[in-house]
């Protein structure tokens, strides 16, 4: 089984969002920066979604800086 976080990093809060495809994933995401935006009273549009970033991991697997680590 495969989850995906989508991440999105600003200067004080690091915000994520998991789920089981990376579409889901990222409207968690969006989900929670909208919650975010609504709670401090932001402008919208505060964060760009251009720096949002979807990663794969598959269940079991070593991984190290998101990356899978082989055994070679």
């Amino acid at each position: 089984m495969k989850i995906y976080q989508a991440v999105y990093e600003s200067r004080n809060f690091t915000f994520e969002g998991v789920s089981t495809t990376e579409t889901e994933a990222k409207k968690v995401l969006l989900r929670a920066l909208k919650l975010h935006t609504k709670q401090y009273d932001l402008d919208a549009g505060w964060y760009h979604k251009d720096d949002i970033y979807v990663v794969g991991y598959e269940l079991g697997k070593p991984y190290r800086d998101r990356q899978e680590m082989r055994l070679t």
